[in-house]
C-alpha cells in the first residue's frame, strides 16, 4: 500500500534513488565510451562520493561501534567487486542490456531477507513481483531459443552484469542490517561505506593494472558527476531501508533501468530496442506490484 507517512517517505526516497541510479548508469556508460578505465572509474566514484558525504555526515548523530565497522567493511568489499564488474560489463555490453540486469538483485534479496530478519516474512506479493522482474530479465537476454539465451548469459558482458547484480544483493542485506539493527544514521553509514568501498576499489585497481597507487588515487574531474550521484543514491537507499524491506526498495530501483534502456536505445542507437522495452515493461510491472499492492 502507498498510504501512511512512513510508506509515503520510502516511496519518495525509492523513486528519487531510481531516478538517480538511472542517470548514474547512463553517465558511467558515457565514461567507458570515452575510454575511461573501469578500474579508475570505481576508485573515482567512491573517492568523490566519500568527499560529498563528509559535510552532511557532520550534521547527523555520530555513532560508531565494532559491529558497524565490520558491516561497512564487508559491504565495502562487496560494493568494490560489484561495481568493478558493472563498469567492466559496460566496456563490451550495451547500456540498454547491462543496466536492467540489476533485475536479478531483488530476487536474491527477497530470498535472503526472511532468513536474516525475523520481522520479514515471505510475502506472496514480493515473490510475484520478483518473478515478474525475473521474466523481464529473461526477455532482455533472450536470443532465438532457451539454449541460445543460456549461452548468451554466460558470455562476457552479460556474465559480468549478472555477477555484479548477485554480489550487490548481499551488500543490500548487509547494509539493511546495519541501518535496522544499529543506531547508525543512513548518511553517516553511507560515508563509512564510501570510504570502505574506496579502499577495496584501490586494491582491485592496483592488482589489475600497471598503475601506481598515486596514479590510481588522482581522480579525473570528468568523474565528479558520477561520484556525486553515487553518494546521493546510496544515502537515498539507506534512508528507504528505515521504512521497508530491501526487496521492495530494490524492485522500485529497477525503474532506473527504464531510463537507461530508453536512453541507450534512442540516443545511443543500440540494437533490439523493442524487445528490451518489453523486458523493461515487465520490470516496471514488478515495481508497481511491489509499491501499490
Amino acid at each position: 500500500m502507498i498510504f501512511g507517512d512512513a510508506v509515503d517517505t520510502w516511496v519518495i526516497l525509492g523513486l528519487a534513488g531510481a531516478l538517480t541510479i538511472g542517470f548514474f548508469n547512463i553517465y558511467q556508460k558515457y565514461l567507458v565510451n570515452k575510454g575511461q578505465n573501469p578500474k579508475n572509474i570505481i576508485v573515482d566514484m567512491h573517492s568523490i562520493g566519500f568527499l560529498v558525504l563528509i559535510i552532511p555526515s557532520l550534521f547527523v548523530p555520530f555513532n560508531i561501534s565494532a559491529d558497524i565497522i565490520l558491516l561497512f567493511i564487508g559491504s565495502g568489499v562487496l560494493n568494490g567487486i560489484s561495481f568493478w564488474y558493472l563498469a567492466s560489463a559496460y566496456e563490451d555490453g550495451d547500456l540498454s542490456l547491462i543496466a536492467p540486469l540489476r533485475g536479478l538483485t531483488p530476487i536474491i534479496v527477497a530470498a535472503l531477507e526472511p532468513i536474516v530478519f525475523s520481522d520479514v516474512q515471505y510475502e506472496i506479493v514480493l515473490v510475484v513481483a520478483s518473478i515478474v522482474v525475473a521474466i523481464g530479465l529473461y526477455v532482455l537476454t533472450y536470443e532465438d531459443s532457451l539454449k541460445g539465451t543460456a549461452k548468451r548469459i554466460v558470455e562476457g558482458d552479460i556474465k559480468k552484469g549478472l555477477i555484479s547484480s548477485s554480489v550487490i544483493a548481499f551488500a543490500v542485506i548487509v547494509d539493511r542490517f546495519a541501518i535496522v539493527e544499529t543506531e547508525v544514521h543512513p548518511v553517516q553509514y553511507a560515508m563509512y561505506l564510501m570510504l570502505s568501498a574506496l579502499f577495496f576499489s584501490i586494491i582491485i585497481a592496483y592488482k589489475k593494472s600497471d598503475q601506481s597507487v598515486q596514479q590510481i588515487l588522482i581522480p579525473d574531474s570528468i568523474a565528479i558527476p558520477l561520484g556525486i550521484m553515487r553518494g546521493i543514491s546510496v544515502s537515498l537507499a539507506f534512508g528507504a531501508f528505515l521504512f521497508v524491506e530491501g526487496t521492495r526498495v530494490n524492485i522500485v530501483w529497477q525503474l532506473g533501468a527504464v531510463i537507461a534502456t530508453l536512453f541507450g536505445g534512442t540516443v545511443l542507437k543500440e540494437d533490439d530496442l523493442l524487445i528490451r522495452i518489453v523486458g523493461v515493461i515487465l520490470i516496471i510491472s514488478g515495481a508497481v506490484i511491489a509499491v501499490v499492492i
